[in-house]
């Protein structure tokens, strides 16, 4: 062996093992995100097409010596015949060059490139975006796809206003005032604040029909589109009671879904609601179950938003979508996360909030409702029995304060007259903050009206209204 020949050897004996590089990406859908396959993008088919001369000979890399399918390369601004980088197949996968030196620039040493990552760094700076656009305009893509034929458009349907059809009073609410039957209901609420269990007592609710945080809930069965684990609604079956009127599609996707596999799984869920009827579809959390990445986008939206619809408006079954609250408060059912486009979409806003967000332990909570029709519940304040097993409802906001004032006062009246003045009773108030001076007006006067305390005066400057307690 002549003693170049064993200065070879000696290179090839040092000759490092490649690291295994990671799989190449594959999206959900199975090709790279890009709208091509695996093998059709433009940097898989340069590794296929190019050579390595083609990629480095342009900037100044010399082939110094080959040994079958092993290239030895000198880099640029070195002499003589010893070389900086080798090309060739590697146990791990690929036509790979590997990198010796630390002076070859745009490479690190000890690390393997493929020739569409050595093009792109040699070439774009390491922009992988722009270097798949100058590959697709010198011909690296693959023949178009044929396309498929389009399907026919459904034929126009014109509906005499005569043969519009109406609901009956009795029909039109699934929840009377809150959830309109037929139609989309957006409800959202901050995290943690009791949207599914609020949801989950409807769901019994729904299985006989009957009363629900005292407004009507019509008998229905529920297809229910859950973003949590199996275990956790078990237990909720078996704290609630809830019966096989209620099915479960549990967590539908393991990431966030394409478009397409929103679209598939929206065609497979009316497929079964056309051969399984449900009149109640909930999808919670919308946030974590469809498509949409940026909130704030309103096309991004009504892509995604515009064939979920559908499902209610094409099947005439009720669709009850769970959503956030932006952190932010917003007036006139405007506080939902994300694009309008959400809410100018549906016919029904709830949103639930705690009814003081000072205390955690406050089991109140207040609906607020926007829909479309003038029956509607506007607003209604329901309290989780501390067993977690019931609601009740207390009325509105204004009513609930009114009654927790009453409650005080019911301990605080004088038991005779004249009895005390509402500055007087301010001055006695025994809690630590007394209510505002409207509202404590307001209660002694309801009070009164339902006798539960005695009242003189004309509540008039010079002759105030005065109140005392009925012994």
């Amino acid at each position: 062996m002549t003693p170049y020949e064993q200065l070879i050897a000696a290179a090839e004996a040092l000759d490092c093992m490649p690291a295994e590089e990671p799989p190449p990406y594959v999206s959900p859908s199975g090709g790279n995100g890009n709208g091509h396959a695996l093998g059709e993008r433009p940097g898989d088919l340069f590794n296929a097409r190019s050579t390595w001369a083609e990629v480095l000979e342009p900037h100044g890399w010399t082939l110094v010596l080959r040994r079958g399918e092993q290239g030895y390369w000198r880099r640029p601004g070195k002499e003589g015949r010893t070389w900086s980088a080798t090309t060739g197949p590697r146990p791990h996968g690929g036509d790979l060059l590997h990198v010796f030196t630390s002076s070859a620039a745009p490479f690190d040493p000890d690390k393997n490139y493929t020739k569409f990552t050595a093009y792109v760094l040699l070439n774009h700076g390491g922009d992988y975006r722009q270097a798949a656009r100058a590959l697709l305009d010198l011909g690296y893509q693959s023949p178009p796809r044929p396309e498929k034929a389009a399907a026919p458009p459904a034929p126009l349907r014109r509906v005499p206003a005569s043969q519009l059809r109406r609901l009956r009073d009795t029909e039109k609410w699934l929840w009377r005032g809150l959830v309109p039957a037929e139609m989309v209901t957006i409800f959202s609420a901050l995290p943690k604040a009791g949207k599914t269990t609020l949801l989950a007592h409807l769901l019994r609710a729904v299985e006989d029909g009957g009363g629900f945080c005292g407004q009507d809930a019509a008998r229905a069965r529920v297809v229910y589109v859950t973003e949590e684990s199996e275990s956790l609604w078990a237990e909720r079956r078996d704290r609630l009671g809830l019966k096989d009127h209620c099915e479960f599609i549990l967590r539908p996707f393991r990431a966030k879904p394409t478009v397409t596999q929103w679209l598939e799984f929206l065609k497979l869920l009316t497929d079964s609601l056309a051969e399984r009827p449900a009149e109640l579809v909930v999808v919670d959390t919308l946030a974590k179950l469809w498509p949409v990445r940026n909130e704030n986008d309103a096309s991004e939206v009504t892509e995604a938003l515009m064939p979920l619809l559908e499902v209610a408006y094409g099947l005439r079954t009720t669709l009850l979508l769970v959503h956030h609250l932006r952190k932010s408060e917003g007036l006139e059912s405007t506080a939902t996360r994300g694009s309008g486009g959400i809410t100018a979409s549906v016919d029904s806003i709830i949103e639930l909030r705690r009814f003081n967000a000072k205390d955690r332990k406050d089991r109140r909570r207040v609906l607020s409702c926007d829909a479309r029709f003038d029956d509607r519940v506007d607003e209604m304040v329901v309290e989780l029995a501390l067993d977690g097993c019931s609601y009740r409802a207390h009325g509105d906001r204004h009513d609930t304060v009114r009654g927790e004032i009453v409650e005080v006062l019911k301990g605080c009246l004088p038991a005779e007259p004249p009895g005390w003045t509402r500055e007087e009773v301010e001055i006695a108030w025994p809690a630590d903050e007394c209510p505002s001076s409207r509202s404590l007006l307001s209660a002694l006067n309801h009070g009164a009206e339902l006798g539960l305390w005695q009242r003189s005066g004309e509540g008039k400057k010079g002759n105030p209204y005065r109140f005392w307690s009925v012994l």
